[in-house]
């Protein structure tokens, strides 16, 4: 055992890999956890179109879509129409104010 240790120590580069490897290792599980984790609770916001110039917004996603601003745009992709929706819950649905005539739809 004497020998074992002395050896590790006369010649500790495998030891420092070891270390290096283990830091490394745990770092990267810990960043790829953190990106699942908020995958899992990302809200997924759709248009579904109900109808003549009627749509809906679905939240198809896992989590509450919080702060929605929607935007109707033109054959020119020029923005027009801001408007803000109350926060959708997972699953939830909302009838969009739309104007008789859009090429463009973005939240």
């Amino acid at each position: 055992m004497k020998d074992l240790i002395a050896n590790a120590f006369e010649s500790p580069s495998p030891i420092i890999a070891a270390i290096i490897s283990l830091v490394v290792s745990g770092i990267i599980g810990w960043i790829f956890s953190r990106q699942s984790y908020k995958r899992q609770v990302m809200p997924v916001v759709v248009f579904t179109h109900e109808g003549p110039n009627k749509w809906q917004m679905v939240n198809v996603g896992n989590g509450p879509a919080m702060s929605i601003t929607v935007l109707h745009g033109d054959g020119k992709k020029n923005w027009h129409d801001p408007t803000d929706y109350y926060p959708l819950a997972k699953d939830g649905k909302v009838t969009l104010i739309s104007p008789t005539k859009m090429e463009w739809l973005a939240v």
